[in-house]
């Protein structure tokens, strides 16, 4: 992005007003278009605008929609498509970190849903078995979650010359390692929740 002209300054500075736009990353669900492609293995993020009034429906016209919105969604994909056609060596080493950083946070968060719906779920509706389908789902997700961004963290070698690939592969395998760490970490803190739920229905 330091290869931007600094004179561009913030790419919707021009705009007659304040839009209430916000980015936000959202985690990947394979229930878009885009599926398709990263099936494939091809990077296909998933842009769009929302809440949508019309969304999937026949009122999803060309007079519904906003102009500022492709032209928001356009600048973002080719901003984002540059910098990764720009990345050496140093910047492949940021996004693999940046992304690591993200999985363990999203690790913990799947953890602690869950633990939180075991926990008071069985004071509303004390049922063994829903909560054993609580956390068997919620390891499941932490498998499916660990092992998505531990390749997520390792694609960043195509990114890297390979001369300079042997100097960062330890790094980037660390990464690797870390996430799946700190997922049995959370599967651990999940598992115990579930025990002590257990032991708690036993002594009533």
């Amino acid at each position: 992005m330091s290869a931007l002209d600094r004179r561009a300054g913030w790419v919707f500075a021009n705009d007659t007003d304040i839009a209430p736009v916000q980015f936000t990353q959202a985690p990947y669900t394979p229930w878009s278009d885009n599926h398709t492609w990263a099936a494939y293995g091809v990077p296909s993020p998933l842009i769009m605008s929302w809440p949508d009034l019309h969304f999937h429906t026949q009122f999803l016209t060309a007079d519904n929609t906003d102009p500022r919105v492709f032209r928001r969604a356009g600048v973002t994909t080719a901003l984002a498509a540059y910098e990764i056609a720009d990345a050496g060596a140093a910047e492949a080493w940021t996004i693999a970190a940046d992304v690591a950083s993200r999985s363990a946070h999203r690790l913990d968060e799947i953890a602690n849903r869950a633990s939180h719906r075991i926990v008071s779920g069985d004071r509303v509706r004390p049922d063994a078995a829903d909560t054993e389908r609580v956390a068997a789902r919620a390891h499941q997700e932490l498998r499916y979650a660990a092992l998505r961004d531990q390749h997520a963290v390792a694609s960043v070698r195509s990114l890297i010359a390979a001369g300079d690939r042997p100097a960062l592969d330890g790094e980037i395998t660390a990464l690797g390692n870390h996430l799946q760490t700190r997922a049995e970490q959370a599967a651990a803190r999940l598992d115990l929740a579930l025990r002590m739920t257990r032991q708690g229905d036993e002594q009533s």
